[in-house]
């Protein structure tokens, strides 16, 4: 089973171990999503790796620089903009990304737009 986590500081607040666990259940994926609090993003996340093997970590406040420091790989977004917000781990390897539908709040936009659209599929 895939583990995924948001960490932060602070991060217990997040909504998105709900709207993950939601998004699975309906789509039958097995993977746990939880919030994971760092108070040094390096060490934190070579604990998290070495203990946990995560699939994939959505970062926040206040590591995103932190994440492009630590991140081997980089997209073209995240080196622009110097900060990551997605981490995903292949071969060993800590691949950053910036992903813009965190900007302003449009992710969830785009979820509630997701959702909506999958129900009017029914």
């Amino acid at each position: 089973m895939d583990r995924f986590y948001v960490i932060g500081n602070p991060v217990n607040h997040s909504l998105s171990p709900a709207i993950h666990a939601a998004f699975a259940r309906q789509f039958g994926i097995e993977q746990t999503y939880e919030t994971r609090r760092f108070e040094r993003f390096a060490e934190d996340m070579g604990a998290l790796r070495r203990e946990m093997n995560p699939a994939g970590v959505n970062i926040t406040v206040p590591f995103k620089q932190d994440a492009f420091d630590y991140c081997e790989i980089l997209t073209d977004r995240a080196k622009l903009a110097r900060a990551v917000n997605t981490m995903s781990f292949y071969d060993g390897m800590a691949t950053g990304e910036l992903a813009i539908c965190d900007i302003g709040g449009l992710f969830f936009w785009s979820f509630i737009l997701a959702a909506a659209m999958c129900f009017a599929a029914r």
